[in-house]
């Protein structure tokens, strides 16, 4: 009989365990670094996620900054034309309300520390019924009034010194200060 074409094999008995390529230190080692790298890996992409949000958080915020900042500037814009005009009517009274507090406290500071106190007033015709009311005020003290200053003006002179209260520069000062408010808002 000729030689068989095929070999069979009998399965019934084990075949022999292969001789071990690794220690159980090499194993342990190769698992301890297995898990060091899918640690790192892990760290890694938790990291990179971190910086995405922060990213996206970092980009929403500088929108809503600029949405503000326009917001403010429509706002202004719109509130200019009617603050000026307000400006324009409220700013000579309040000019004159403040020249009229200020000039009253002066002349009470300077009657309670100047005796006997004489002074010389120079103001605008416009001015005369005020300052006439103040003087009243101070009965003790003697004051020489000259009504025929500029308008707008009250020019107080005491033993050398000179006070110029001016009514125009006043309103221009809350003017400049308005109009700096408006242009230093956020545009």
């Amino acid at each position: 009989m000729a030689a068989a074409i095929l070999r069979l094999q009998s399965f019934d008995q084990p075949l022999p365990l292969p001789e071990a390529m690794f220690t159980q230190a090499d194993l342990d080692a190769a698992h301890e670094r297995g898990a060091s790298a899918g640690a790192a890996q892990a760290h890694d992409a938790q990291l990179a996620e971190i910086i995405s949000r922060l990213s996206a958080l970092a980009a929403t915020i500088r929108e809503a900054a600029d949405r503000r900042a326009a917001v403010q500037a429509e706002v202004i814009a719109a509130l200019a034309p009617m603050l000026l005009a307000f400006a324009d009517g409220a700013l000579p009274i309040l000019a004159q309300c403040r020249l009229e507090a200020a000039l009253r406290q002066e002349l009470q500071r300077l009657a309670d520390t100047a005796t006997p106190l004489a002074a010389r007033l120079c103001c605008g015709p416009d001015q005369s019924a005020t300052l006439q009311q103040c003087l009243s005020d101070l009965p003790d003290a003697t004051f020489e009034l000259d009504p025929t200053g500029p308008e707008g003006t009250v020019e107080l002179a005491v033993a050398g010194g000179r006070i110029t209260f001016d009514r125009a520069a006043l309103a221009e000062s809350f003017r400049a200060l308005l109009m700096e408010i408006l242009d230093g808002a956020p545009q």
